[in-house]
């Protein structure tokens, strides 16, 4: 493909974006805590079923610090059962020290 095709197409779907994008309330942030959680939630899951659903969670647990005293019910109840097995894997992130070094490399807020 030629500079020029590439340019043009490009330009293109940019076109496309700008006129059908969505609103969708992690795009908006450079948050890793709110990029995380859009994420988790979006894992085989319609984006249209998310957006209230992440809205509802980040107002719960605004950061890590507000997940990380959350109890363990509480979460499954906000995420869903079928995401039991990501929060599983989180988890074991937290477990293996991952979560401690994330929060202490952002500002929490």
């Amino acid at each position: 493909m030629s500079t020029a095709a590439l340019h043009q197409f490009k330009k293109k779907v940019w076109e496309y974006y700008r006129k059908h994008r969505r609103y969708l309330p992690w795009r908006k942030t450079r948050n890793p805590y709110l990029i995380l959680v859009s994420e988790v939630m979006l894992q085989q899951t319609q984006v249209d079923r998310v957006i209230d659903k992440y809205k509802e969670f980040i107002t719960d647990f605004p950061s890590f610090t507000a997940l990380a005293r959350a109890q363990f019910d509480d979460l499954i109840a906000r995420i869903g059962k079928n995401k039991s097995k990501v929060i599983k894997n989180v988890d074991n992130l937290a477990a293996e020290g991952f979560i401690k070094k994330m929060k202490q490399s952002v500002m929490i807020r």
